[in-house]
């Protein structure tokens, strides 16, 4: 283990409350101290990063989305800055082959509760991005929703579908 590297099963041991158990497939995460903090890191972003909690989901969910929905690597961006009035950053956006934004991801810490006000975040980040499926999480509830051609709801999932599966009738 290189000098300052933290096993995961560590982290949970020094503190279960901001780096709990999620309800999603557990990545294997690259991890390190610095000072009095965690740092892991991103694979995609290809940097090291404070391991905060919604950190901690995030990559919970990019990890996700590339295992389990098979969604490619490279159609996947984290922390995207928005262009509109009311700026914002969104967590992750999953694109379609053609670089539309297919998946727009809002993630909170496993603390925090998937409420109204994060409902209404993403849908006024959506108002600008037009993602056919929002997937909202805390790594414990998630809440998926899936929305016509004309934005209108279409669907709410029980689970994110997979990549091809939301590639259908786009």
């Amino acid at each position: 283990m290189a000098q300052g590297s933290v096993q995961e099963t560590e982290i949970q041991t020094l503190d279960s409350g901001i780096y709990p158990v999620l309800d999603l497939l557990p990545p294997q995460l690259n991890l390190r101290r610095k000072g009095d903090f965690i740092e892991v890191q991103d694979s995609l972003r290809k940097k090291w990063l404070l391991l905060t909690p919604e950190e901690w989901v995030r990559q919970h969910v990019v990890h996700w989305l590339l295992t389990q929905t098979n969604f490619p690597e490279k159609l996947i961006s984290i922390e995207r800055g928005l262009r509109g009035r009311r700026g914002g950053r969104t967590d992750v956006l999953g694109h379609d082959r053609e670089g539309r934004v297919l998946l727009l991801v809002e993630c909170k810490a496993a603390a925090e509760s998937i409420s109204e006000r994060t409902v209404l975040q993403a849908l006024r980040y959506n108002s600008e991005l037009a993602a056919r499926f929002i997937w909202l999480t805390n790594g414990r509830i998630h809440k998926v929703l899936e929305f016509s051609n004309d934005g209108s709801l279409h669907h709410e999932h029980a689970i994110l579908p997979g990549f091809e599966t939301m590639l259908l009738n786009q």
